[in-house]
Order: structure tokens, then sequence, then C-alpha cells
């Protein structure tokens, strides 16, 4: 580090003053021919074999002072230059919390109004959403209202009307299918042939025909209407008469009653559904029952039925016969 400064130092002396150092000697870049006679050496000739410099005065070993002083220069610029760079650093993060304060400042003020108008958008379209949701709210609540008084007149043209499951096609059907007086026929002969029935006469029937049935025509199913709704109250209150005779009677549902009752026997936690004068009611495992609509959500309403306390059950009094 010592000899490579000192060699800078003799060259930079020889740029700036133009003198040459070497073999002994101090040259002038200007007159090479004409060296500096060192002091002492006077009267000579001046040729080189009398160019003699003192060994004391140039001797190959540096200075140790110029060795001192030099290395104590290194060190200063090395501080120096430690500091400026400290310097600098602090001045650029000062220069940069500046710029980034200045642009954070630019863009709030370019976003600030963009953000108030987006805020008001954003509250008008709030309002118009809960103002839609309010109106679906009331269409569903009018069309499910709809549904129901649809549903309901469909039942109550029903009222008075009965089927019949298991009922022999007779040879007078056969020969005459669309009879009327032969499929009442059918039917009372049919209960009537039962030991214990309900009391069902020809008079008490207004009309009846038989359904089409794809898997056995001979026992397709009959409906009736029935001239008024005493007799068919009567008759299906005593319908119990008529099981393991292989005859069923229903209630003539409507289609979205029925669609309802045929959710509820395939729905895994209903133990038992029927219908009851034109209403359909579902019965849980745990022994609650309800009136089901065709427009419920059935699996919320049967959740909260299995979370109902159990209801003991009722004990009825047998129905009064009537054969």
């Amino acid at each position: 580090m010592a000899q490579s400064a000192i060699t800078s130092f003799l060259t930079g002396t020889r740029e700036r003053t133009g003198i040459d150092i070497q073999d002994g000697g101090i040259y002038d870049d200007d007159d090479q021919s004409s060296p500096v006679q060192p002091p002492g050496k006077r009267g000579r000739p001046n040729t080189p074999e009398n160019r003699t410099v003192s060994s004391d005065a140039f001797s190959n070993d540096p200075d140790p002072n110029l060795l001192n002083f030099l290395s104590q220069f290194e060190s200063r610029m090395k501080d120096m230059l430690t500091d400026f760079e400290k310097h600098l650093d602090e001045k650029m993060k000062s220069v940069d919390v500046k710029i980034r304060a200045a642009i954070n400042e630019a863009i709030t003020s370019k976003i600030a109004p963009i953000k108030s108008e987006l805020a008001e958008i954003n509250a008008e379209l709030q309002d118009e959403l809960s103002l839609l949701r309010a109106e679906n709210l009331k269409i569903k609540e009018d069309l499910n209202q709809v549904t129901l008084l649809a549903n309901q007149n469909s039942q109550y043209s029903r009222r008075l009307q009965l089927r019949f499951s298991g009922v022999p096609l007779s040879e007078m059907e056969k020969k005459e299918p669309f009879n009327v007086k032969h499929c009442i026929s059918s039917l009372v002969k049919t209960l009537s042939d039962t030991p214990i029935h309900p009391k069902l006469v020809s008079d008490d029937i207004e009309t009846a025909h038989r359904l089409p049935q794809h898997k056995r025509a001979d026992q397709s199913q009959i409906i009736i209407r029935l001239k008024s709704k005493a007799v068919r109250d009567d008759f299906i209150g005593n319908r119990f008469l008529l099981k393991g005779t292989g005859i069923r009677v229903y209630e003539d549902l409507s289609p979205m009653n029925r669609g309802l009752l045929r959710r509820l026997t395939d729905h895994g936690s209903i133990s038992n559904c029927w219908s009851d004068r034109g209403k359909i009611l579902g019965k849980t495992k745990n022994g609650v029952i309800r009136v089901f609509q065709v427009t419920d959500d059935i699996d919320n309403i049967i959740t909260d039925m299995e979370n109902a306390p159990a209801k003991p059950p009722v004990i009825r009094k047998p129905r009064k016969q009537v054969v």
C-alpha cells in the first residue's frame, strides 16, 4: 500500500513539475542533457560519469515521515469519504421521503374526488338494491299468495270428490266403458260385497268415471262426485272400515297438493303424511304434526319440527261404524 502510494506521488510530481527523479539524479523534461547537480559537487564537469547523488539524500528506502504522512492522508480521505457517503445517504433518504410525500399528496388529491364520487354512486346503488330486494320480496309474497289462492280454489272445486282404487272393472263397463251408471253400479256393488263398509248408495253419487290407467286397465281408479259434503265427510271418516279389503279411498287432491304429499312421502324425516279435508299434514319421527302449504320450505320447516319437543300421543275415541 505504502509503496504504491510513493509511486503515485512521484509520478504525480513529475506530471506537475516536469522533474524526473531517476538513476540517482534529478532531470528536467525540457533538458535531459543537463541534470541538476546536487549540492557539494560543483566544479566538476557535467558529464554522465560525474553525475552523482548522495546516497543519503536519494536512498531507495522510502522516507518514514513521508510514509506516515501518506498513511494519515489515506486514512483521512477514507474518513472523509465515509462521512460523505453517510451524509449523502441521509440527504437521499430525506429527498426520498419528500418525494414519496409529494407523490402521496398528489395521488390523494387526485383520488379524493374519485373516492367521494364512488361513495355517492355506491350509496345510490345500495339504495336501489334495497328497493329491488324489497320489491322482489313483495313479488315473492304476492306470488305465494296467488299460488295459495289458486291451490285453494282448485282444492275447493274437489271438495265433494273422492277417488277409489281396487274396484274391478265390471262386464257392463267393458261393454260400455264411459257409461256413468255402470261405473257407479260397479263401485256400489264392490262396497256392498265387503263385510263391513261405510254407507254409500247410488243416490248419494252425482257422477263417476274411471281414470286412465297404464298398468292395469281392469282396476283403474274411479273418481266420484257426491251430492253433499256431509255424505263425503261421513264416508271419509269411516274409511278405516275398508282396511284389508283391497279397496282404498283417497281425497281428490289438487295437482299442487298431490305434489306436496309426494314430497313429504319421499322425505326421510317424515314418518307419516296424509290429507284431511283438503289439507296436507305431516308427522316427523319425534311425533310433531304440522299442516304444510304448497309454498312452504319443507326442509327448513321439518328441521324446526325435529328440534321442537315431542308431543304426547292423542288418544282418540273410536268412530261410530256405519254399515
